[in-house]
C-alpha cells in the first residue's frame, strides 16, 4: 500500500512537471513577439481650422502656342529641330530648296539692268525731242506773227504748223518711252524684292521662344503655305492648368488667388490668371487658367492634375504631414496604429499647406497615424507605438 502511494505521487509530480514547460513556452513566445515588434512614432489625428479650398480636375496646357508654317514653297532640305527642343524666337528650324528662286532673282536683276539701260536711252531721246520742240515752238510763234501781219503766205504758215505738231508728237512719244522704262525699273525692283523675301522665307524660323512639339515635317517633302502647320512651339515656362468651374463656385474665385497643383504627388504653387467671361454652351462651365512658373519643366502639356484653389474661407479638417502618405495620386494611403498592428488605410486628400495635407476621408479624429519606418512596415505588421511630437 505504501509503495503504491509513492508511485502515484511520483506520476502526479511528473505530470505537473510536464505541464509547466508548455505554459512557460507560450508566455515566452508572446513576450518575444512583443519585444521584436517594430517601434514606430505616431501622431493623433485632430480636427483643426484650415483654409477652405475648391478642388478641381485640370489639364496642363502651354501658356502660349504658335504654329510653325512656311511663307515660301519648296522641297524640305534640312530640319534643324526635334520634338522637345527649346528654341529662341527667330531660330532657324527648316530650310527649303531655293535654287529656282535664286535663278529667278538672277533673271530679275538682268531685267532691271535692261530697264535701266532702256530708261537712259529713252531719257536721251526725250531730251533731244524736248530741245527740238523748243526750237520749233519758237519758229512757229515767229511764223504766226508774220502770217498775221500778212508778211508770209498761208501755205508757209500751215507748213510751219505741221512741223510744230510733229515736234509735239515726237516729244510726247519720247516722254512715253521714259515712263515705260521707269515702269520697267519699278517692276524689276518689285520682283527683286519679292524674290529676296521668298528666298529669306526658305529658312523657316521660330515665331516665338519655347519648346518645339508636334513635328509634322520630313526631309524631301514639298512644303507650301497652304499645307498648314509644320510644327508647333509651346511656351511652358510659365505653364497653365485649365479647370472648368461651375457657376455656383464662380463668385468664390478671383484673379490672383493662390492654387495648389498636384501632379502625381508633386505639388506646384500657382495663381488664378484668367477667368472666362462666358460659360461654354455645352458644359455650362467657365474655363479658369491657373499659371504655374514650372522652372524645372516638370509639368508637360496634356497631363492631368488636381487643382485646389484657396478661397480664404475657414473650415474644420484633419491635417497630417505629407510624408506619411504612401501610394500615388488618386490611390493614397496612410498607416494607422490599431491594437498593436499597423493597418493601411486608403485616404482622399485635399489642400496642402506648409508641408501638411488635408485628409478628406479615411481618417477620423483620434486615429493614431504612423509617421516613421513607413518604407519598412506593411499592412498587418505588429508594431509598438510611441507618441511623436
Amino acid at each position: 500500500m505504501r509503495k503504491s502511494l509513492i508511485v502515484l505521487v511520483f506520476i502526479t509530480a511528473l505530470g505537473m512537471t510536464g505541464c509547466a514547460p508548455a505554459v512557460n513556452t507560450s508566455s515566452d513566445a508572446s513576450s518575444e513577439s512583443a519585444i521584436n515588434a517594430m517601434t514606430v512614432d505616431v501622431i493623433t489625428a485632430k480636427s483643426e481650422e484650415i483654409d477652405g479650398n475648391l478642388t478641381y480636375k485640370g489639364t496642363i496646357l502651354p501658356s502660349e502656342l504658335a504654329v510653325v508654317s512656311t511663307k515660301a514653297s519648296g522641297k524640305v532640305e534640312q530640319i534643324l529641330f526635334e520634338n522637345g527642343d527649346m528654341v529662341q524666337a527667330g531660330a532657324p528650324l527648316i530650310i527649303l530648296d531655293k535654287k529656282d528662286y535664286q535663278f529667278q532673282l538672277s533673271q530679275a536683276r538682268n531685267q532691271l539692268a535692261a530697264s535701266q539701260s532702256q530708261y537712259q536711252i529713252a531719257k536721251n531721246q526725250a531730251d533731244v525731242a524736248r530741245t527740238g520742240l523748243d526750237t520749233v515752238r519758237y519758229n512757229y510763234d515767229r511764223t504766226k506773227l508774220l502770217y498775221e501781219a500778212g508778211a508770209i503766205s498761208k501755205m508757209e504758215f500751215e507748213n510751219m504748223e505741221m512741223t510744230y505738231k510733229k515736234a509735239q508728237g515726237d516729244s510726247k512719244s519720247a516722254d512715253s518711252g521714259v515712263n515705260a522704262a521707269q515702269v520697267g525699273i519699278r517692276n524689276a525692283n518689285t520682283n527683286i524684292a519679292m524674290l529676296n523675301d521668298i528666298i529669306a522665307n526658305t529658312v523657316v524660323k521660330a515665331p516665338i521662344a519655347g519648346m518645339v512639339d508636334e513635328k509634322m515635317v520630313v526631309l524631301g517633302q514639298f512644303a507650301a503655305p497652304e499645307a498648314g502647320a509644320l510644327a508647333k512651339i509651346k511656351v511652358t515656362t510659365p505653364i497653365h492648368a485649365i479647370i472648368q468651374v461651375q457657376q455656383d463656385d464662380l463668385s468664390s474665385i478671383t484673379q490672383g488667388l493662390k492654387a495648389d497643383v498636384n501632379f502625381d504627388g508633386q505639388h506646384f504653387e500657382g495663381v488664378v490668371k484668367t477667368i472666362d467671361a462666358s460659360a461654354s454652351l455645352e458644359a455650362r462651365t467657365f474655363n479658369v487658367r491657373i499659371e504655374i512658373p514650372n522652372e524645372t519643366l516638370a509639368l508637360k502639356p496634356g497631363v492631368f492634375v488636381e487643382v485646389a484653389i484657396s478661397t480664404g474661407a475657414k473650415q474644420k479638417g484633419i491635417m497630417v504631414p505629407i510624408q506619411v502618405l504612401s501610394g500615388t495620386q488618386d490611390n493614397y494611403a496612410v498607416f494607422v496604429y490599431k491594437e498593436g498592428v499597423a493597418r493601411k488605410v486608403s485616404v482622399e486628400t485635399g489642400t496642402i499647406k506648409d508641408n501638411r495635407i488635408e485628409i478628406l476621408s479615411g481618417i477620423q479624429e483620434g486615429d493614431k497615424i504612423i509617421t516613421t519606418n513607413l518604407s519598412t512596415i506593411q499592412d498587418g505588421y505588429q508594431v509598438n507605438a510611441k507618441e511623436g511630437a
